[in-house]
């Protein structure tokens, strides 16, 4: 069930309407967000372990500080749009949506949710280990990575998602999947692909969309969340698809739910061979060839329209990040 909504914005004190999630007044996030935005007090990683109320919780970058130093940003704004489907009413859409134009590099965002040690620790060094992988692979050479590189580059994606999804205040993450990642694993059910993208101006660097919804499983045809992550570092698009189950389940899923797609490079659990997909480029027939038809929906999915419709608690449906070009702003 969906958390109940407050009879009072707990930051601006303004009466919500019947079912709208976001405040009319000051746009916050009813069921999601805290009134000053601070730090949840909780690291995302060690808190699996026990809470720890000395502990100093850190902001992250959603995809590293280095990123910016290396790529030079040519947007200066970004705009995101948040998007909540829960008793959706058709006439009703500003109600469910905010929107937020801000002057910041799209790789400067950040996020308040690990603490000291993970961020300077082994988050730090999975950064330092991806660097050139990514560099190799997001500056147009398209190079075939061994399985230890996939490996780091994965982990880098899933962690990157992770981060997408706490600034998004997703977080359906489960406890072994954290641990693993912390302990330099690749997590259990996540899949990573890959797809070059023809983008000259580099506009859609920092560009971001995370989608999440409920997909049948099984031969009882048991529903599972699955929440797919699409994200751009120059001219790489990555998808990280995760589930909280196993990998094989995910396998299954992706195999035979339509609609659960994947980019033709597969960086985890496989290792696909670059020469085959150096010609393949992210466009809108491309992502309906793949299956990615979410990716091309700005509003909100008409599968979320309906009167009984089932959603999880703390789970936003949809999230649309894109760069606006500094000129004419």
């Amino acid at each position: 069930m969906l958390l109940p909504l407050p009879h009072r914005c707990p930051r601006c004190n303004t009466v919500p309407l019947d079912s709208a999630p976001f405040c009319r007044e000051c746009k916050l996030d009813l069921r999601h967000e805290s009134p000053d935005r601070g730090p949840p007090g909780l690291c995302t990683y060690c808190s699996i372990d026990g809470p720890n109320p000395r502990q100093k919780i850190t902001k992250e970058h959603l995809f590293g500080k280095w990123l910016k130093r290396t790529f030079p940003p040519v947007a200066t704004y970004y705009r995101e749009t948040f998007s909540r489907p829960e008793r959706h009413e058709i006439g009703n859409e500003g109600a469910h949506v905010r929107i937020e134009i801000k002057k910041i590099s799209p790789y400067d965002l950040q996020k308040a949710h690990v603490c000291e040690a993970c961020n300077g620790g082994w988050m730090s060094e999975l950064q330092n280990q991806a660097k050139p992988i990514l560099v190799s692979l997001v500056t147009g050479e398209w190079p075939d990575l061994t399985d230890e590189q996939c490996h780091i580059l994965a982990r880098w994606c899933a962690m990157v998602s992770i981060n997408i999804a706490k600034h998004l205040n997703i977080g359906i993450f489960e406890q072994f999947q954290l641990r693993a990642l912390k302990s330099g694993e690749i997590p259990q059910g996540f899949h990573i692909s890959a797809m070059r993208v023809n983008s000259p101006d580099k506009a859609i660097a920092g560009y971001f969309h995370q989608h999440a919804g409920e997909v049948p499983y099984g031969v009882t045809k048991s529903t599972t969340s699955i929440v797919a992550t699409l994200f751009c570092i120059e001219e790489t698009a990555f998808l990280v698809n995760h589930i909280p189950y196993a990998t094989y389940i995910l396998d299954q899923i992706q195999k035979y739910v339509p609609g659960v797609g994947r980019f033709p490079r597969e960086i985890y659990p496989t290792n696909s061979t670059a020469s085959l997909t150096k010609n393949v480029w992210l466009t809108p027939e491309s992502l309906r060839t793949y299956h990615i038809e979410w990716a091309l929906q700005p509003k909100i999915p008409v599968v979320f329209y309906g009167s009984k419709p089932f959603y999880r608690t703390a789970r936003p449906s949809y999230t649309v990040k894109i760069n606006i070009s500094s000129q004419g702003q």
